[in-house]
């Protein structure tokens, strides 16, 4: 095998924040949360019906950050400084709907393709007299003043609010487990000194996608951060707060851009939620089309994405006599005994065999082949022919 014909690909993988709101419209002008931006409410099956529809499509597990405020039914909130408006007089949320959310629930807890991940309460932060001071929660601005610097809460806020989400998570009986995280409003000023992730490690968190990371950190990421996976939101799906979309008519992903496809929740959802199925084929043709790109490789599963990253970034690739060697030492050093599945793109032809590892077809493109190998526990390298 030639360089020319193989390609370790960038891992792409749709995110989608917000998903667990009641009602969509954003209410930051009443100094209330930001939502989803779309003027309706999420009570309702048909919205997640579509996210559950358009993974199966696409052949995805879709990881969606959740916002589960407005499913506490204890006053859980009233517990936790500055996570709403209403402080210790936190009841519940005036969307409430008991029957609405249990049907929610299950839906979930059976879906197949929908993985839930870590935003947040409601998203945004209060002072504690209940003024809205900024649409980050884990991020308050120097002094308390709204407008200044945004630096990382302490750790004790963010211990309350991350223990707040997990007691409203637990207490719903939801079944998925959250590996995730991705802060509101971005990463801000968070990563670096690595006291963020010193936190999630705690909480069972393995991987971190955000956007808003600095643009002088581009180049540290992906990376691992006290065993944590950090990577960039690389390419925005669409504006955050964009409903009724029509796929035709979205880009094409920048090859510089390739890697985790930062949505939004109401980007699959119709002002009707009734419609929203009517798009589901527009979907599968948009990922369909982006998939034909030799240097990805779109993922079913959000770790494979993330671990496919790191692969791209420190695996060592040369080639002597038509014979590919990958050296991942470098990636097994960050994460060790890991060992967790690696893609490679082929042009079509023979398939190629493969030493350090067992080589399958993962899905087949036009013109080559995405392959997955499974690594043998212990190796770090891996030969292709």
């Amino acid at each position: 095998m030639k360089m020319q014909d193989f390609i370790i690909p960038k891992g792409v993988h749709l995110v989608l924040d917000d998903i667990g709101w009641l009602y969509g419209r954003d209410q930051r002008d009443r100094g209330l949360p930001s939502r989803t931006g779309i003027p309706r409410l999420h009570t309702n099956l048909d919205d997640y019906v579509v996210v559950e529809e358009v993974g199966k499509k696409i052949g995805m597990k879709i990881c969606c950050m959740m916002v589960i405020g407005e499913w506490d039914r204890r006053r859980t909130l009233a517990k936790v400084p500055g996570s709403s408006k209403w402080g210790k007089e936190w009841e519940k949320s005036e969307f409430y709907d008991e029957k609405i959310i249990t049907e929610i629930r299950d839906f979930l807890n059976s879906a197949k393709h929908i993985e839930l991940g870590f935003h947040g309460l409601l998203h945004d932060s209060w002072d504690e007299n209940g003024k809205f001071i900024c649409d980050g929660e884990f991020f308050q601005p120097k002094d308390g003043i709204k407008g200044n610097e945004m630096l990382l809460s302490s750790e004790e806020h963010i211990r309350l609010h991350m223990d707040a989400f997990y007691e409203i998570y637990n207490d719903w009986d939801l079944k998925c487990p959250i590996r995730t995280y991705a802060s509101p409003c971005g990463a801000k000023k968070a990563f670096p000194d690595g006291k963020l992730t010193s936190i999630l490690k705690d909480y069972g968190i393995k991987f971190w996608h955000n956007k808003g990371y600095p643009s002088t950190w581009d180049n540290l990421l992906p990376a691992v951060q006290n065993k944590i996976v950090v990577s960039d939101k690389a390419f925005p799906l669409a504006p955050w707060e964009t409903y009724d979309l029509d796929p035709e008519d979205l880009p094409m992903i920048p090859d510089e851009n390739l890697g985790i496809l930062g949505g939004h929740w109401v980007n699959l959802l119709r002002y009707n939620p009734k419609r929203n199925l009517e798009r589901v084929d527009a979907w599968g043709d948009y990922f369909k089309r982006l998939a034909q790109n030799f240097k990805a490789v779109y993922t079913e599963e959000i770790d494979e994405c993330h671990y496919q990253g790191l692969y791209e970034k420190f695996a060592k690739v040369s080639e002597k006599d038509g014979e590919i060697t990958i050296d991942l030492s470098k990636f097994d050093s960050m994460l060790p005994d890991t060992y967790p599945d690696l893609f490679i793109n082929v042009k079509k032809g023979p398939l190629p065999t493969c030493t350090g590892g067992k080589i399958s077809v993962y899905r087949e493109q036009n013109d080559f082949y995405n392959l997955r190998i499974k690594r043998e526990n212990g190796k770090s390298t891996i030969k292709i022919k």
